[in-house]
């Protein structure tokens, strides 16, 4: 048996699950729109920026020093291509800030991600998306959708927010996942209204300390840390701002110009096309 607690949070739940299908279907031209465009570009900066490589094939330039292996090995593919880099070789992480107060954003937020990952899955780029939430001091890692080129991204609208958010710990832990994974190019995507806080959460200087909350510029500061700390490991880092302009400097101050925020949703696919295209001319 549940209690009342529980069963309204179920139906909370349940409600905003509901809204974030409903809002993406009441915008179903407008966001199919936006598939197709991002996808487009993401597509043409694939060609453009990735660098192209001399293939085994069965047709092409002869390669001299692989003839013998056709009368000797009945092989056929003793020719060279150019091809550039197959997009494989690049990886799409989407972290969404699930905490409460992103509540009044659910059903945009969702819609975001789902177009950014149908975009990324047409182009033939592994894309996972987690959320991320803080409970009784614990951050919690919600998996939507792992690394697929042929699965789908509608498990995204399950998007539900709750709880606080360590900021910072979930950057973090979205990066040791990333690091495992067998790709050469990585980009973690972050959807955040940057407003870190979690009461449950100290933090501490070492195990003697009782620690200071989670919260404001200190909270700010260590999302901050985290943030650099993958970008100088290679793992490039952007945010599409979802929050008010009064959390404008927050989000400068943790993502420097690596941000974006969408004041026209018909916008979003140029707006974030854009971020995502600049950081793929880094991977030349």
């Amino acid at each position: 048996m549940y209690s009342s607690f529980e069963m309204h949070q179920r139906k909370r739940q349940a409600d905003l699950i509901a809204g974030n299908r409903a809002w993406y279907r009441k915008n179903l031209k407008q966001n199919r729109l936006l598939i197709s465009r991002l996808s487009t570009g993401i597509a043409n900066s694939i060609l453009l920026h990735l660098q192209p490589a001399q293939v085994k094939a069965s047709s092409g330039t002869v390669n001299p020093a692989l003839v013998w292996r056709a009368a000797r090995l009945n092989d056929e593919k003793i020719f060279q291509r150019r091809e550039n880099e197959n997009a494989g070789d690049i990886s799409v992480d989407i972290l969404l800030d699930a905490s409460h107060s992103q509540f009044r954003r659910a059903h945009q937020i969702s819609s975001q991600a789902y177009i950014i990952s149908e975009a990324l899955i047409r182009c033939r780029v592994p894309c996972r998306v987690m959320s991320f939430c803080s409970m009784s001091g614990f951050t919690v890692l919600r998996l939507f959708s792992d690394y697929s080129l042929t699965g789908d991204s509608s498990s995204i609208f399950d998007y539900y927010t709750e709880g606080c958010n360590r900021d910072g710990l979930a950057v973090r832990a979205a990066g040791s996942l990333m690091k495992e994974a067998p790709y050469e190019h990585k980009m973690l995507i972050i959807l955040s209204d940057v407003k870190p806080l979690d009461a449950a959460a100290k933090i501490r200087r070492d195990e003697r300390d009782v620690g200071i909350t989670y919260d404001g510029i200190r909270a700010l500061t260590d999302t901050a840390h985290e943030v650099r700390r993958l970008r100088a490991e290679g793992i490039s880092v952007i945010c599409v701002f979802t929050g008010d302009d009064i959390d404008l400097p927050s989000a400068k101050m943790v993502y420097g110009q690596d941000f974006v925020r969408i004041r026209d949703f018909s916008q979003f696919a140029d707006t974030v096309g854009k971020l995502i295209i600049d950081q793929m001319k880094n991977y030349s």
